[in-house]
């Protein structure tokens, strides 16, 4: 069975004139296995705007200082019931 490494080796290896068509086969072999991968590494990337993204930016921060945290969806449902 193929490592990762291996597989890198083999990317490296290819002449660039090769990586259309290698690309192209593995995304038909990713289709037709894992057809859930194949459409995630397919879709295209999001718009966002510069304030989503600064949200965004904000809640990893937020994240990664152990702030904010998770509630159990009983107390995520109450909370969503009472806005207007």
């Amino acid at each position: 069975m193929a490592t990762r490494e291996d597989l890198h080796a083999l990317v490296d290896w290819l002449p660039e004139c090769a990586w259309q068509e290698a690309n192209e086969t593995m995304l038909a072999q990713l289709k037709k296995h894992d057809p859930v991968s194949y459409a995630l590494f397919t879709a295209p990337e999001d718009d966002l705007t510069e304030d989503e993204i600064a949200v965004l930016e904000e809640a990893d921060e937020d994240r990664r200082k152990g702030r904010g945290g998770s509630a159990p969806l009983f107390q995520v449902k109450k909370r969503l019931s009472k806005l207007p």
